[in-house]
């Protein structure tokens, strides 16, 4: 279903938040028993926080201005079922907040040619297409590999706990200054339409994300 009316937009929207953050607060509790697990759910609360996106991107005006007009949100078609879209979708998204390696290091990034740098002497790396690519395909695979046992061509067996696993503190961390990012951006309109609770809502999910994102998450 891609049409939808602004008010089920709007009830969808709370309903990825709310998931993606719950799915945070799921990874904390396998960390310690089910570290590749625990990732694997970050990687799904990124692609929930996708979706918001793709929601919020077409429905902001329509919610400004109380329209009852329905829109098609275009994503939410075969898009939606798409893992690296919307994973991209919130990576493109987060790219205001300080980007930790969890799937690409900083020597995998190519070099900025000379010409295009303010300092000629500084290291530019950039984030190309292929990058991008490169990014959301690690992450799906980790996301797969954190439930599943694969038997490979040669007869060997990997499981979940083979799977090396990037810093859950600073994935969890990242993941949620990402949906408090867009919780700010829509906290005018939160508190401009002084609907009781869509402030209770808001509230809320940014008191149990506060718990995950730290400062240097934001700077």
């Amino acid at each position: 279903m891609t049409r939808l009316t602004p008010h089920v937009a709007r009830e969808y929207w709370w309903a990825l938040l709310d998931n993606a953050t719950s799915l945070i607060e799921d990874s904390v509790r396998l960390s310690d028993p089910s570290p590749a697990r625990a990732q694997a759910l970050l990687v799904l609360a990124y692609e929930e926080l996708g979706k918001a996106v793709w929601v919020h991107d077409t429905f902001q005006e329509s919610w400004s201005a109380a329209s009852l007009e329905p829109l098609v949100v275009a994503e939410l078609g075969a898009a939606a079922r798409h893992h690296l879209a919307k994973f991209l979708s919130a990576h493109d998204f987060a790219g205001v907040l300080p980007r930790p390696p969890i799937w690409v290091a900083w020597e995998e990034l190519p070099l900025a040619p000379r010409n295009e740098r303010f300092d000629a002497g500084t290291d530019v790396r950039l984030e190309t297409q292929a990058i991008l690519d490169l990014t959301a395909q690690r992450a799906n695979d980790a996301k797969q590999r954190g439930f599943y046992v694969d038997l490979l061509r040669d007869g060997a067996i990997r499981s979940p706990r083979d799977l090396e696993v990037f810093d859950l503190e600073v994935h969890r961390g990242h993941v949620a200054a990402a949906i408090v990012t867009l919780l700010v951006v829509e906290e005018f309109r939160v508190k401009d339409a002084r609907e009781q609770f869509e402030i209770d809502r808001h509230t809320s999910l940014m008191a149990r994300l506060d718990l995950y994102a730290r400062d240097q998450d934001y700077l």
